[in-house]
């Protein structure tokens, strides 16, 4: 839990406004647009993150060295539930273009940004919950749902600024 940066389970009342870093970073919120908590649809906990997908997120900026990845090992990984096939930002590092995203019309995971993108050959189930995750080792980007990995290459991040995108 020590190299945890960012922990958020989104728990809260139907159509909450306040989201909690739960790890030591302790990172606050912008919330930008209509972004709530439901109570509708959720994995655990008593709520999820949601938005419409048009210019709904949530924004950490700041200075902070917690997203200077540079060429060490992390992990990025999360639950989704879109409600249909549109493309939306998953995470992204605003400051360095790199997006974690889902396409839309094809459902693949994607990793934009330094050359050359990766693209999963498997796709996220829309109206149903997945666990996708973002993970380097030893300089390779691991993407995967729900456990399987999907795709592997070289991809480097760096950032000082991170976005949440719920759709």
């Amino acid at each position: 839990f020590a190299n945890v940066v960012l922990l958020c389970h989104f728990d809260g009342a139907d159509g909450g406004t306040t989201f909690i870093d739960n790890s030591n970073s302790n990172h606050t919120f912008l919330a930008e647009g209509g972004i709530t908590t439901s109570t509708v649809q959720f994995k655990f906990g008593t709520a999820s993150v949601i938005g419409d997908g048009t210019n709904n997120r949530l924004s950490i900026s700041g200075a902070t060295t917690d997203w200077n990845f540079g060429t060490t090992d992390f992990t990025i990984e999360c639950w989704v539930y879109p409600n249909t096939s549109a493309a939306f930002g998953i995470f992204s590092f605003v400051d360095t273009g790199t997006v974690f995203l889902l396409q839309g019309g094809t459902d693949k995971l994607q990793a934009y940004g330094p050359v050359p993108d990766l693209t999963t050959t498997g796709t996220v189930a829309t109206g149903a919950w997945s666990f996708v995750s973002f993970s380097r080792v030893s300089a390779t980007l691991y993407m995967s749902i729900n456990g399987a990995t999907e795709n592997a290459g070289t991809f480097d991040v760096s950032a000082s600024s991170l976005t949440v995108s719920p759709r």
